[in-house]
């Protein structure tokens, strides 16, 4: 596997996990994930659909029980 290749699975484990915020992302790595999603089109959609995620989830309304 190439380095690129490892990179781009990295970057997508990363949003998979912590969403479209880069603050939440591991600081030692967000730099190369940054660079990465400037890259490639398939990053860039997939932080585009967690993003969205991220304002629906933020949307919700909590109420206790």
């Amino acid at each position: 596997m190439s380095p690129e290749q490892k990179l781009y699975e990295r970057a997508f484990e990363i949003i998979e996990a912590y969403g479209a915020d880069r603050a939440r992302w591991p600081e030692q790595e967000r730099s190369a994930i940054e660079q990465a999603i400037v890259k490639n089109p398939k990053l860039q959609a997939h932080l585009h659909v967690h993003a969205a995620l991220d304002a629906s989830l933020k949307s919700l309304e909590v109420r206790p029980r």
